[in-house]
């Protein structure tokens, strides 16, 4: 398996300085594993094994209903300093290393992945399909001005939640700030370059067909999707693209403990042997150095057309 490795220099920088550095903007904390944490790792791999053959039922659209209204980013995003605040900090692990870090942190190391493969490429449109509260996009379209992209999502509040800050000067700049590093703030330019739209991935995605160089991602949404894998994927692939990128939990990123507990979440817990479209060239990615999340891993998987 192949280990992901930035093109871009300068956003390989940006990745190296949040995994490495204390920033203003990212300020990450080291930490030791006391004894107390080790006794609630055990317990939490004794629930894992215990629930062996469980797997946690869930009403995904609810779920996120709930979510990105109570998450929106007029929230998360109002104050920068509050975000990187204490009280609002998630732990993740690189490689055996503890790390504390803010709530997007993760996020953030993965979508200047994203940002990497759109700089390589001269890309007409960029699809993301799960896009949430719109995050990735609202970022994104700061960055590239002159491409179009559309986001699909499954709930009306997260739509919601994207369209109310398309054109929030104040939430996007702090949202490129955050995922930059760069104090400077955004364009006084309204974001008319995004599209953001209702979408069931087991149905038909009725987007255009067209000669525009198209780029399809998902970013930690198939993590959702583990009961309607099968019929998602086959209805991502069904769009005309020259690109697709799943940045994902799959099985082939995880040890045994990482699997049951995917299964036990009722999170995704299948391999990639159903990402193939003829005449693309298929190939998977280790995460960015190592980074995971503190309980399972994720990792890229790219098809890229044959002809380009």
């Amino acid at each position: 398996m192949l280990s992901f490795k930035f093109k871009d220099k300068v956003l390989k920088a940006i990745a190296d300085r949040k995994i490495d550095s204390n920033e203003e903007l990212n300020p990450l904390i080291e930490f030791q594993l006391s004894k107390l944490d080790t006794l609630r790792d055990f317990v939490s791999n004794l629930k894992i094994y215990l629930n062996l053959f469980i797997s946690k039922k869930r009403n995904v659209s609810k779920e996120y209903e709930e979510i990105w209204s109570a998450k929106s980013l007029e929230n998360e995003f109002g104050d920068l300093k509050k975000l990187l605040s204490s009280n609002h900090r998630n732990f993740h692990r690189i490689k055996y290393r503890g790390l504390e870090s803010p709530r997007w942190w993760f996020n953030s190391i993965s979508l200047l992945m994203i940002e990497d493969v759109i700089k390589e490429n001269n890309f007409d449109e960029v699809l993301e399909i799960g896009s949430g509260n719109g995050i990735n996009l609202l970022y994104l379209g700061q960055i590239f001005p002159e491409i179009d992209f559309y986001g699909y999502e499954l709930t009306s509040s997260g739509v919601q939640s994207s369209q109310n800050v398309k054109n929030n000067k104040e939430i996007l700049s702090n949202i490129k700030k955050y995922f930059s590093l760069e104090n400077s703030d955004t364009n006084e330019k309204e974001l008319n370059n995004l599209k953001f739209k209702i979408q069931d991935v087991r149905n038909k995605i009725d987007h255009p067909i067209s000669d525009k160089k198209k780029l399809v991602f998902t970013n930690l949404a198939l993590e959702q999707m583990d009961k309607v894998y099968y019929e998602g994927i086959k209805n991502i692939l069904n769009l005309d693209a020259d690109e697709f990128i799943f940045i994902e939990p799959f099985r082939e990123f995880q040890n045994p403990k990482d699997i049951l507990l995917l299964k036990n979440k009722g999170y995704l817990s299948k391999n990639t042997s159903k990402i193939f479209k003829s005449g693309f060239k298929k190939d998977l990615f280790k995460f960015y150095r190592g980074v995971r999340k503190i309980k399972y891993a994720a990792g890229i998987v790219k098809l890229r057309k044959n002809a380009y």
